[in-house]
C-alpha cells in the first residue's frame, strides 16, 4: 500500500482539535487523506478520514457514542416517514439500510458484528445522532437506489459520508475481495466447498470479511459478470 505522509494542504490541521480529537499527524493512502488523532478519553493513534473530523461528522474515537448510550433501534428517528410497518417489516429500503448498518457495528449479538464492529468499524457521530441520525444519513446519501446496497469505498474504513456510496452487489463483492482473492485462491475455495468445509472456516483461512463472497463463489460467478 502506497503511503505519502503529511499532504501539504493538510499540514495546517496538525495540532488542531475537532470535537474530542486532537490531530497529531496526517497521511495519504489510496487517494484518501487520513488523520492520526488522540482522543480526550485517552485513546491514542485513532485513524479517521480527515474530512469527517474537520467537518464535525466524526467527533471522537467512538467513546462519545458509548457515553450517550445510543440505541441501535432508536425510536426517535421514526418521525421522518420511514418507520416500521405494523407487521414489523421495514417500510423503506433506505431506513432499513441505516438500521442494519447500526446493527452490524453496534449490536454484539448480531451475527455479522464480528466482521464490522468487532474489528473496529464504526459509524460517524452525525449518522448516530440520537434525534437526527437517520435524517442526516438521508441528507448525505440520498434514498437508496433500487437494487443497490450501502458500500464502504475503503473496506477497512468506517461508515461516514466520504467513505460510503450506493453500489450493486457485484461492485460491493468486488470491493470486498479485490485485495485478497485471485484466480488460484478462488479455485482453492471451490475445492474446499466441495470437500465440505464450512463457510466460516473458509472465511477465516482466506481472511474474507463477508459471507456473501462465499455465496458469490459457490454460484460459479466471476468478478466480471
Amino acid at each position: 500500500m502506497k503511503t505519502v505522509k503529511k499532504p501539504i494542504k493538510s499540514i495546517n490541521k496538525i495540532g488542531k482539535k475537532f470535537g474530542r480529537l486532537l490531530i497529531n499527524d496526517v497521511l495519504r493512502e489510496n487517494n484518501k487523506t487520513y488523520c492520526i488523532c488522540s482522543c480526550d478519553c485517552g485513546e491514542e493513534n485513532v485513524k479517521k478520514i480527515l474530512g469527517c473530523v474537520t467537518s464535525g461528522n466524526t467527533k471522537s474515537c467512538g467513546c462519545l457514542q458509548k457515553e450517550n448510550g445510543i440505541k441501535v433501534g432508536s425510536k426517535s428517528n421514526l418521525k421522518h416517514g420511514f418507520a416500521r410497518r405494523e407487521d414489523n417489516k421495514l417500510k423503506n429500503g433506505t431506513y432499513g439500510t441505516w438500521l442494519r448498518m447500526k446493527q452490524r457495528c453496534l449490536n454484539v449479538n448480531n451475527n455479522r458484528y464480528s466482521h464490522y464492529g468487532g474489528r473496529g468499524i464504526t459509524i460517524c457521530d452525525r449518522w448516530l445522532d440520537e434525534e437526527n441520525g437517520f435524517k442526516n444519513f438521508l441528507e448525505d446519501m440520498g434514498e437508496r437506489p433500487e437494487g443497490m446496497t450501502l458500500d464502504r469505498i475503503d473496506n477497512d474504513g468506517n461508515y461516514e459520508p466520504e467513505n460510503c456510496r450506493w453500489a450493486t452487489w457485484k461492485e460491493q463483492n468486488r470491493n470486498c475481495s479485490r485485495n485478497i482473492l485471485n484466480e488460484n485462491k478462488v479455485k482453492d475455495i471451490k475445492k474446499m466447498i466441495k470437500d465440505g468445509y464450512k463457510n466460516i472456516e473458509i472465511m477465516n483461512i482466506f481472511n474474507i470479511k463477508d459471507s456473501s463472497t462465499i455465496s458469490f463463489i459457490k454460484n460459479n460467478r466471476t468478478w466480471d459478470e
